[in-house]
């Protein structure tokens, strides 16, 4: 059996810093599913935090995708993504998947709701289904929960279900109707459950960071190093092999265009632990036995890598990237 998941290398423009920031993690990690009909719950929690406490700003934390039907589909139903046994992936729908408002496992709390302007949002959306509030006395951050179900009423294969969440966060107070700014922050998380026999993996640039998504290198004028961590969950032993697509080189996005081309690339290298993954030979079986099985919730063996950058100096301006490919096989 073999998974595969992707983790994107990108060279762009820093983002700008907020006075207010929003960040949050699935506190009980990857649960399994036994195809019993029955509730399956995960908890996690959001942190808004703020840079001094010279002000005290009212906030507003909504979630995306919307709980109501978008052109007769429900997204947090219908956008699950499914990573199969033999590699592939695909969407699926999933009959039971909510996210709501506080820790307690209960299916009649408030859902946690989109609240945007009219066309966009969820439709009657109330001071219930966002968290709004200010931080309390002199503290930095302030503390919120969520709880999401996941459930299916037929037999799902085997595999890896994922759906991303993201919490907005926004600097104004919540009022019944359309909001009046945009958000100024945003965290994403991922709901993640599996079925038989299967594998996850995932990445952090911190070890106690949350999930991300792509590999920044920001505004970069010389050589930069930069570390991740992969993490894998299993219920099998398992190999773990990596495979670059461009073969071990950010690739411009202008690379071959029809028009104007920038037909450049920057090399780069990589290393898990101490060992130099050779990039340039396609994919690379990095341990030579295997590693024994995980198990799920927040258990996970993780590896340290490191990418370095050749110089930058001599090339265009633009984006950069290259995507490195993760997979967990049995053989």
């Amino acid at each position: 059996m073999t998974f595969v998941m992707f983790l994107s290398l990108v060279v762009g423009l820093s983002a700008q810093t907020q006075t207010l920031g929003i960040t949050a993690q699935v506190t009980t990690g990857t649960k399994a599913y036994y195809n019993n009909q029955s509730l399956t719950w995960v908890t996690g929690q959001i942190i808004v935090s703020r840079t001094s406490t010279t002000t005290n700003p009212t906030f507003t934390i909504d979630l995306a995708p919307n709980a109501d039907s978008v052109g007769g589909v429900y997204p947090r139903n219908a956008n699950w993504r499914f990573y199969d046994t033999s590699g592939g992936s695909s969407l699926v729908y999933i009959d039971g998947a909510e996210i709501y408002m506080g820790s307690t496992t209960n299916p009649s709390s408030p859902i946690f709701m989109l609240w945007d302007v009219s066309g966009i949002g969820d439709a009657n959306v109330a001071s219930s289904n966002v968290v709004t509030g200010s931080f309390l006395s002199n503290n930095l951050t302030r503390t919120y929960y969520f709880s999401a179900v996941f459930v299916h009423y037929s037999q799902l294969a085997a595999g890896t279900y994922e759906l991303p969440i993201t919490f907005r966060l926004r600097q104004e107070a919540f009022t019944p109707g359309d909001p009046t700014t945009a958000p100024i922050s945003t965290a994403t998380v991922v709901l993640r459950y599996v079925v038989g026999t299967t594998a996850t993996v995932f990445f952090r640039d911190t070890p106690t960071g949350p999930e991300i998504f792509q590999l920044a290198f920001d505004e970069v004028t010389a050589a930069t190093p930069k570390t991740f961590y992969i993490y894998v969950q299993s219920n099998f032993k398992y190999y773990l092999n990596v495979r670059s697509v461009n073969l071990g080189y950010l690739v411009h996005e202008r690379y071959d265009a029809p028009i104007s081309p920038v037909n450049e690339k920057i090399g780069y290298t990589m290393k898990i632990g101490t060992t130099t993954i050779p990039l340039a030979s396609g994919s690379y079986k990095y341990n030579t036995s295997r590693y024994n099985a995980t198990g799920f919730g927040t258990s996970s063996r993780s590896f340290t890598s490191t990418i370095t950058l050749s110089d930058v100096t001599n090339y265009s301006a633009g984006r950069y990237s290259d995507i490195l490919a993760f997979t967990i096989t049995s053989y």
